[in-house]
């Protein structure tokens, strides 16, 4: 997200912030599921006008306690905090869908071998499962 809400480019900053904006205040209704990512969510980066339309939210440990207040403004009252340095790695603060009260999540790091192997299993057991892409192709068209 930074690099794009950040941009040097004031112009280019600003089409894309109401091109985002657009996105994730009409997305939800169409069933689109809008990922952001970044570092560092603070208000620069992440607008609040955009982080009110987001149905989800994840946030891994923080530094700082208004980074946290910025993704769950209730934070607060909150038994469970993501600025707490204590926080074990993986563990993150999760809220959307049918969860309206943040919970501890836990999260597993896969690497894209693994992600192929359990495709391949899928597809061995007969599931409906469409090919991932051919990484060859990916690398040749970026």
């Amino acid at each position: 997200m930074a690099n794009y809400t950040r941009h040097p480019d004031r112009k280019a900053r600003e089409c894309f912030e109401v091109e985002l904006l657009a996105i994730a205040s009409q997305g939800a209704k169409l069933g689109i599921r809008l990922w952001l990512l970044t570092q560092k969510p603070s208000a620069d980066v992440l607008t609040t006008a955009v982080r009110t339309n987001l149905s989800a939210r994840i946030c891994h440990r923080v530094d700082t306690i208004e980074d946290f207040l910025h993704l769950f403004p209730d934070g607060r009252d909150l038994d469970i905090t993501a600025a707490d340095r204590t926080l074990p790695k993986g563990v993150s603060i999760a809220s959307g869908g049918d969860m309206r009260t943040p919970v501890r999540l836990r999260s597993v790091y896969l690497p894209t071998e693994a992600c192929w192997q359990i495709n391949d299993l899928m597809c061995a057991e007969g599931l409906n499962v469409r090919d991932l892409p051919d990484r060859v192709n990916l690398d040749k068209a970026a």
